[in-house]
């Protein structure tokens, strides 16, 4: 009954919110999450131009004449290639942590808003 009642006075089902609208539900705690999200997604995307220079560092160990050389040196990157999973899991963990749960959160205060 009462989504016929809003069908007919225009205010059912979808309605669609202007872009500057979007994060007015936001507080103080979903502007830190969403700043710490966004920095988290850009850490995240910096891993990328980090694996092609470290895949360089391998190219060049493989450059030298002594096998216990070669050994050595691609050993150093693969351990900076364990540095950069873990740092790559973090910040990706981060990035969808925060912008889960601040939407979650604005989405929730949007709904109350609407049942009134």
């Amino acid at each position: 009954m009462e989504n016929a009642k809003r069908k007919k006075n225009g205010k059912g089902g979808n309605q669609k919110v202007a872009f500057y609208k979007l994060f007015t539900f936001a507080d103080r705690h979903d502007i830190v999450l969403m700043v710490v999200g966004t920095i988290s997604a850009m850490a995240n995307g910096l891993t990328v131009p980090i694996m092609t220079v470290l895949i360089g560092q391998v190219i060049n160990g493989f450059g030298f004449s002594d096998q216990d050389h070669v050994v050595k040196e691609v050993s150093k990157v693969a351990v900076k290639f364990l540095y950069l999973a873990v740092y790559a899991c973090i910040m990706s963990f981060l990035q969808v942590y925060c912008w889960m749960v601040t939407g979650e959160r604005q989405s929730t205060r949007i709904r109350g808003w609407e049942s009134y």
